[in-house]
C-alpha cells in the first residue's frame, strides 16, 4: 500500500526521476517506525482525540469489575413521570451527553430503558407539530400509562415509541474482560449496570476505552 501511494503521488505530479529513492526512503521510515513502536498515525490520532475506538485485537489484562469503571461518578437519570418540556430542554442544554438512563422513580431506581438525546428532541418536535398547545409547561412521560399527578388543564405528551433504545445490562461484579468482549463483538455503545433491575451505573464506550488506556 505504501508503494502504491508513492506511485500515485508521482504520477499525479508527473515527475518519476526520484521514484525509486523516495520509495526506498518511505520503506526505511516505515520499518524504523515499526521497530520503535506498533502504533501508527491513525492509532495516535485516535488516542489524541479520545475517540471511542476499540482495537479488535485488544486484550484485557486488568483485574477489575464493572463498578470500578464508573467508581465515584454521579449520574443524571430521567424518571418516567415528573418532567416538563421546559425542564428537559434546559437539561439538554446544560449537559452534552448522548442520552440518559430512564428509571421508574428516584426511590426505587428500577431501570426502564435508555433515552438517546436526539430521540427525545425529535419526540418533542413531533408532538409540538401535531398539537400547537405543547409548550414549556407541558408534562412529558416515558411510560405508556398516563400520569395521575397532573395539574388541572395541564397537557401531557407520551413519547415511549421514540425514546426506547436497546441496551445491555450487567451486574456491578461483571468482569471488565467480559465487557470488553461485548463492546467488541456486539458493537454496543453503552452498558447499563444494574443490581436486581435497579440502576446503579452507566458505562459508555468512551469511558470504557479511557479506563483501559
Amino acid at each position: 500500500m505504501t508503494i502504491c501511494l508513492a506511485i500515485i503521488m508521482f504520477e499525479l505530479t508527473g515527475s518519476l526521476d526520484y521514484l525509486v529513492p523516495v520509495i526506498i526512503g518511505i520503506l526505511c521510515a516505515k520499518a524504523a517506525a515499526e521497530a520503535v513502536g506498533v502504533e501508527g498515525t491513525y492509532e495516535l490520532g485516535i488516542a489524541e482525540n479520545n475517540l471511542p475506538f476499540l482495537d479488535p485485537k485488544k486484550e484485557c489484562h486488568v483485574d477489575a469489575v464493572a463498578e470500578d469503571v464508573y467508581a465515584q461518578r454521579q449520574f443524571t437519570v430521567l424518571t418516567a413521570y415528573g418532567f416538563t418540556v421546559g425542564q428537559l430542554n434546559q437539561l439538554l442544554q446544560e449537559m452534552d451527553v448522548s442520552g440518559f438512563p430512564v428509571v421508574n422513580t428516584l426511590s426505587d431506581m428500577t431501570l426502564m430503558g435508555y433515552a438517546p438525546t436526539k430521540n427525545i428532541v425529535r419526540a418533542i418536535q413531533v408532538a409540538a407539530a401535531k398539537d400547537s398547545r405543547v409548550h414549556f409547561d407541558t408534562a412529558v412521560r416515558f411510560s405508556a400509562a398516563p400520569s395521575t399527578n397532573l395539574r388541572e388543564g395541564q397537557l401531557e405528551i407520551d413519547i415511549p415509541p421514540l425514546w426506547r433504545a436497546p441496551c445491555c445490562k450487567w451486574e456491578p461484579e461483571c468482569p471488565v474482560s467480559r465487557m470488553l468482549y461485548f463492546f467488541k463483538s456486539l458493537g454496543v455503545r453503552h452498558i447499563m449496570v444494574c443490581r436486581r433491575s435497579r440502576f446503579v451505573g452507566y458505562i459508555s464506550k468512551k469511558d470504557f476505552v479511557k479506563f483501559l488506556a
